[in-house]
């Protein structure tokens, strides 16, 4: 009798610690889960660093490339750009060397910026040749209006339609022709 009743309660006791040991693991699940959406949450609402598009077209050679907004840039040979491009958000050209033609889509909303050394472009939309050589920034303006800024002008320029402008870096000097 006494080994049926050790029986009895030892069946009773099992089924008790698997529900206990269920309920806090439930509790345990729901808490990480929570946790984890928050902390992933979190993550995804910081901004992140941008992310740069490199470009390098070797000496004898030319490339065409269409960017993300729709612009097109055609890189003559030896030169080597990067862009972080996102449409209606920003777009911004970095010429590290070389010579590219931009044929930059209209976005009034969001301006189109090309840096060259410590020079920089801002557009809205228009057809323009850059060249970044010796020391020497060269701005050409086909269509359109481009604004020339940097922190070494004591102005910003302004380009119209057949104007050019060249940047000596070494005496910060501009001229218009």
């Amino acid at each position: 009798i006494l080994q049926n009743l050790q029986h009895g309660i030892h069946k009773q006791q099992h089924p008790r610690r698997i529900y206990k040991f269920l309920r806090y693991a439930s509790i345990v699940v729901v808490v990480l889960s929570v946790l984890g959406g928050a902390y992933f949450g979190l993550q995804s609402s910081q901004p992140s660093a941008p992310v740069y598009t490199y470009v390098s077209v070797k000496a004898g050679s030319k490339s065409v490339i269409m960017l993300p907004d729709g612009s097109r840039v055609s890189l003559n040979g030896n030169s080597r750009l990067r862009y972080n491009i996102m449409p209606g958000e920003h777009r911004e050209v970095v010429l590290m060397k070389g010579e590219a033609y931009f044929d930059v889509t209209k976005d009034p909303s969001c301006p189109f910026r090309v840096k060259v050394n410590d020079m920089q472009i801002e557009v809205l939309g228009t057809q323009f040749n850059v060249r970044y050589h010796k020391g020497v920034i060269e701005t050409a303006l086909f269509t359109g209006a481009v604004r020339l800024s940097s922190s070494a002008f004591a102005k910003d320029y302004r380009l119209y339609p057949g104007k050019k402008s060249i940047y000596q870096l070494a005496s910060h000097h501009v001229t218009i022709c």
